[in-house]
């Protein structure tokens, strides 16, 4: 298994929710080369399960991360195609750390894949639900910025070095500093934004072993920058199948 060697997957097709998926994963990718990862980016029309499978193959990676519509027993990538699923293919990801921005993946799934010796799996209990304003591109919205900086600190924190159990109390916190912060707002959405990033915090799950890492001592750490707030008008949205 190689430390230093990330897989993700980043599917693109049009669909809103994998628009900003894909966007802010982006994040995650650049940041994770800039520290010295080696990243296979299957992005797009390349988020495929036949692509998927054989850089898994190829590059043996120690850390899985993507974006993409889920559910309960289910993750997919470009235009829904299955990726990952109950009975399928759980055997691919063992000896792997897993992380997931995926709808309700942490039911079926994720116990799936620790059943088949992933090492552990970080997701979701619950549909990730996120407000968006469409007068924005993905990479500027105020009102989605706070579950993009909550997201990718867990994707990142994995990648800067820290053990899973570390990294999830850090995606707790992400969440919790967009909660105090958007509680400070008089956003007239203020209160539903801090309502889904209070149930996205409360859906996120660890399975498996607390204590793996994906890289130790990663040279120099790699973090988001916690977002302002300004004013702006709010949908919803989530990324289940």
């Amino acid at each position: 298994m190689s430390q230093g060697v990330m897989v993700t997957t980043r599917p693109d097709w049009g669909d809103l929710p994998m628009k900003y998926g894909h966007s802010w994963f982006k994040e995650v990718v650049d940041k994770s080369r800039e520290i010295g990862w080696r990243v296979t980016d299957l992005e797009a029309d390349q988020a495929t399960r036949i692509n998927l499978e054989a850089t898994l193959i190829n590059e043996n990676p120690l850390y899985f991360t993507g974006v993409g519509h889920g559910n309960e027993d289910t993750y997919t990538g470009q235009e829904l195609e299955i990726l990952l699923a109950v009975g399928l293919n759980e055997e691919i990801m063992s000896g792997r750390v897993v992380y997931l921005l995926s709808c309700l993946t942490g039911v079926a799934l994720g116990p799936a894949l620790i059943a088949n010796k992933c090492k552990a799996f970080l997701g979701y209990r619950v549909s990730f639900t996120w407000l968006v304003d469409t007068r924005y591109d993905p990479e500027d919205d105020p009102k989605a910025a706070s579950f993009k900086y909550a997201t990718n600190t867990i994707a990142l924190s994995l990648a800067s070095g820290y053990m899973t159990l570390q990294a999830y109390k850090a995606g707790i916190k992400a969440f919790d500093d967009g909660i105090e912060l958007w509680s400070q707002s008089e956003d007239p959405e203020a209160s539903e934004v801090i309502h889904w990033l209070a149930v996205d915090r409360d859906g996120f799950v660890l399975y498996g072993d607390k204590s793996a890492m994906v890289v130790k001592g990663a040279a120099k750490p790699s973090f988001p920058q916690l977002p302002t707030i300004i004013g702006s008008v709010g949908l919803m949205f989530g990324i289940g199948t």
